[in-house]
This record gives structure tokens, sequence and C-alpha cells, in this order.
């Protein structure tokens, strides 16, 4: 069965809606000190409905984001995203084009952690109701979740009719270098791609 929202003006209103009680949301002390504000999704080309959802674990500190402005975060949230190990990993297999066009990217938990420390199952559960609001907004066709360690949290919770394929995080090979496992992950994600595309 394919999802699709019923309208993009749909989707990027309840995205939009969704992206404030996002910014806002306080109920993580031990994070929201890491970053002025959670960073919401990546979601470059808002006329098009059809999203390869993407989930990650958190945020990474590739980026300071101290001096930006409120009203200017998610612009430029969007640029550094683009050049960060987990966009140019996608852009360099999946190419720029799909990039900008079909990538819907979110992380389980929105807030950076410090020193890139792992997540508590709390600040997981805490940011989960977030996740399945993106999802119920999206309706995406093909779920790609990066990072084995919480692979099991996503399993057990989000519970869905579509295909959702479990790929390590492109900094695992950076941590462990596996040629074999990282070709197999490259031909991995093409197949998912091509899956995708005729899903839409």
């Amino acid at each position: 069965m394919v999802y699709r929202t019923d309208s993009v003006k749909e989707m990027v209103e309840s995205l939009k809606e969704l992206e404030e009680k996002i910014i806002f949301c306080n109920k993580c002390p031990r994070l929201r000190k890491v970053t002025p504000y959670p960073m919401p999704h990546i979601i470059y080309n808002r006329e098009n409905a059809n999203k390869l959802f993407c989930i990650g674990r958190n945020p990474g500190l590739e980026h300071s984001y101290e001096d930006v402005p409120r009203e200017k975060f998610m612009q430029i949230y969007h640029s550094r995203w683009w050049e960060c190990k987990i966009g140019q990993y996608l852009r360099n297999i999946l190419g720029d084009n799909f990039v900008l066009n079909y990538i819907f990217f979110t992380n389980i938990c929105k807030c950076s952690s410090p020193n890139n420390s792992a997540l508590t199952k709390k600040e997981m559960e805490n940011c989960f109701p977030f996740l399945e609001r993106q999802v119920e907004i999206v309706k995406p066709p093909v779920i790609v979740v990066f990072g084995r360690t919480f692979s099991d949290f996503v399993r057990e919770r989000l519970k869905l009719n579509i295909p959702i394929f479990y790929l390590s995080h492109p900094s695992y090979f950076m941590r462990n270098k596996n040629d074999e496992k990282e070709k197999d992950q490259l031909e991995k994600l093409i197949r998912i791609k091509k899956f995708f595309l005729k899903k839409i």
C-alpha cells in the first residue's frame, strides 16, 4: 500500500505546526543545555509530498548554533545538514537531486547530547511522540533507520504496515573500517532508492 499525504499544503502546514512544538520542548533538561533549539527535521522540497523517511539517533555536534537567531534557525540548520556527515553520505550515494526532492530526515531525539553521549531510554521516550507525528504527517511509503544501537527501540514502538529498513549510521564505518560491510550497505541503499521510486 502506498501512503501519501492528501495534499502538499496540509503536509507543509502540519509540519510547520509541529516544528514549533518541537523547538519549544523542554522535557529533557540534560539535552536542552547543549544547543539553543531542538532540531525538528530536514525537508528541502516542500512541494513534493512523497518522501523517503530517514531516522537517526539525535543531531551530532558538528556545528554550533549559539549565535543563530530563532527566525533563521531552520534555514541555517538545513544549510549545515547538507554538509554534515549523514548529509554528505546520503548525497554521495543517492545523489544531490534525490536528497533535495525526496529525503525527509529526522531523529528519534531532536536534541544533541553532551559530547554526543548515549541517550537514556527516558529521553528517547520523551521525544518519540514527535517522531510518530512526523510519520503520521508525511505518510512515507518506506522508512530507513540509521543506527543499530537504537534499532530495537524503534522496532518495538513503530508499528506500521510499510517496509522499515535498519542500516548502520555512516559514522560506524568511520570508527570500524570494513570495506565489505560498507559496500553491502551502499548497494542496499541503492536498492532502497529504486524500491522507493517504484512506490511513488
